[in-house]
């Protein structure tokens, strides 16, 4: 028998939404690596060119100006899927969370999931078998249901695979 638990999208969802998974992303090392390197190339521009003019534009562009405009992309992207008065929905089995979304209906294995991490009101999730990221509403997770799942994600993670799985 599964529990299920919706929530109805407002107005401010796919913002709050991006703003969420934005300020996730800032801590990714990977990202702060991209970061760190435009700043040194910054440094070199205002060191070759003796200008550090040149060099407040560049870093101004790419540390600024990129960020702000994936932000905006982003944020667009979700008001077009997490419309006003969209209705989402998860529902938790022993070894399945089944998801619908506006645009989309799953049944995952937790097996299939490498992480899960808590952004205030919201709940990333990271399949194993792709870079994305899967970000949803806090309020499709009780606490117990998201004790439960991160317990089933930690135990799925740190179970050895057997010789014939790759």
């Amino acid at each position: 028998m599964s529990k299920s638990y919706s929530f109805t999208t407002s107005e401010t969802t796919a913002s709050d939404m991006a703003r969420a998974f934005f300020k996730f992303q800032l801590r990714l090392p990977s990202i702060l690596i991209i970061y760190l390197s435009a700043f040194c190339v910054g440094i070199y521009i205002a060191v070759a060119l003796r200008s550090v003019v040149y060099a407040i534009i560049y870093e101004a562009v790419t540390l600024l100006g990129l960020p702000y405009l994936t932000y905006r992309k982003l944020k667009k992207r979700l008001q077009t899927t997490f419309v006003p008065g969209a209705k989402l929905s998860a529902s938790f089995t022993d070894t399945t969370l089944h998801l619908s979304t506006p645009f989309a209906t799953s049944d995952t294995a937790y097996s299939l999931f490498r992480k899960i991490i808590v952004q205030k009101e919201f709940v990333i999730l990271r399949p194993k078998a792709s870079g994305i990221y899967i970000i949803l509403p806090r309020a499709l997770f009780p606490d117990d249901e998201l004790a439960a799942l991160r317990a089933r994600i930690t135990s799925e993670a740190a179970e050895p695979q057997s010789p014939g799985k790759a």
